[in-house]
């Protein structure tokens, strides 16, 4: 059987062929109720909800901050780290539920923050952004599908309902955007959303939106814009 993308993430947390130990399962908040010993190596780690996955203590990390997504602060202070196995940060791993409802702008950013390549799952409608995102140079953000008909309802990966631009490089990495990937993605301003990048973008749908994207040495590939590009 062929795995969707997002099936592909929840297999991620089938037990390892060559594992003989015990697997202890568990939502998020329960993984982070246990208490994880140096005794106990042969246990596994597995989160049942938020795209899943498989955790294995670090028991010498005593700084590292809960972040949800990648890193787990348990009861007794040991630190749980989701094994990705060379796979994309998935955002609903970080908190995104993609409901239309639910405010995503800071499970989206949490996996900005901490991944290079960030996963957008389908969601059950749309992923909710308020504020512009952060998103540093050399990253790749890819969606699970793209609507490129306008006309079709409910098409959106992210709807973003902020001001300004939806996408802005931090200060702490400098740039304007040196190497952004966006791919597959749908994107839906509320008229007065600005999407900036000077970036390799492939199957991307912008719509509703006051200016469309920032021109400095962009590849655009099967790209439709449903508004006037401004330059």
């Amino acid at each position: 059987m062929t795995l969707t993308k997002t099936q592909q993430f929840v297999q991620d947390a089938v037990k390892p062929s060559n594992f003989n130990g015990l697997i202890k399962q568990g939502t998020i908040a329960q993984l982070r109720s246990m208490s994880p010993v140096s005794s106990d190596l042969s246990v596994l780690y597995e989160s049942t909800d938020m795209g899943g996955g498989k955790w294995t203590p670090d028991f010498a990390d005593t700084t590292s901050l809960d972040n949800t997504g990648g890193i787990l602060v348990c009861a007794n202070g040991v630190r749980l780290k989701r094994q990705f196995g060379g796979r994309a940060a998935n955002v609903v791993s970080y908190g995104a539920i993609g409901d239309g409802v639910a405010d995503d702008t800071a499970a989206i950013q949490r996996a900005l923050d901490n991944h290079r390549v960030v996963f957008f799952p389908k969601p059950k409608w749309r992923y909710k952004v308020t504020a512009s995102l952060k998103i540093n140079n050399y990253t790749m953000v890819y969606g699970e599908q793209c609507f490129l008909d306008q006309n079709t309802l409910n098409n959106q990966t992210i709807f973003y309902s902020g001001t300004g631009y939806l996408f802005t490089t931090p200060a702490s990495d400098p740039g304007s955007g040196v190497c952004i990937q966006l791919r597959n993605l749908s994107i839906e301003g509320n008229n007065s959303t600005n999407v900036a990048l000077n970036s390799a973008i492939q199957r991307l749908s912008v719509k509703n939106c006051l200016s469309g994207i920032l021109m400095l040495e962009l590849t655009l590939l099967h790209m439709q814009l449903a508004t006037s590009l401004k330059l």
